[in-house]
């Protein structure tokens, strides 16, 4: 893996997530800042929790009553992953199984959510573990890199490319 410029502090975690299929140099960054703060602290249903895509619950009397999906928190975050699933569930081929057999069970919308659940723990695990994603088409990472670089050199049009 190449690193981008070392006045980038997410620069190795972008180039994790865009080995994704489906995550683009954009979703990297958002989905990053959406969870910074929640990363180092909890599991996998905190962060999914803080993105606002676990169910509200009503207990009373011994009687769980789950509701709608809580929309309370981080909304910027949420609505690039909603945007960004039916692209994903195309680009991995397992995905696209799992989400057509969800919609034919669910509706699309719960559909939606649940393949959302599914893809922040993959990108949860990817940096995580330092490793790029198993699956990878290498053309299309070395394709969405250099997209990345030309971003940033953009934005940051003071620092120089190494």
């Amino acid at each position: 893996m190449r690193s981008c410029w070392p006045e980038n502090p997410l620069a190795s975690e972008v180039e994790l997530l865009i080995s994704c299929g489906g995550i683009t140099p954009l979703v990297a960054p958002a989905f990053l800042a959406g969870v910074a703060e929640v990363e180092s602290s909890g599991t996998l249903q905190k962060m999914k929790a803080y993105l606002g895509f676990v169910p509200r619950a009503g207990n009373s009397g011994g009687k769980n009553r789950p509701g709608h999906i809580n929309r309370e928190s981080r909304k910027l975050t949420r609505t690039i992953l909603t945007q960004r699933v039916q692209h994903v569930a195309s680009c991995l081929g397992y995905l696209q199984g799992h989400y057509r057999e969800l919609t034919a069970r669910r509706r699309s919308g719960r559909a939606r959510i649940a393949l959302i659940r599914k893809l922040c723990g993959m990108m949860r695990r990817t940096p995580g573990s330092g490793q790029q994603y198993r699956w990878i088409d290498q053309r299309l990472y070395e394709k969405k890199l250099k997209a990345y670089e030309i971003r940033f050199r953009r934005s940051h049009p003071s620092m120089a490319a190494p």
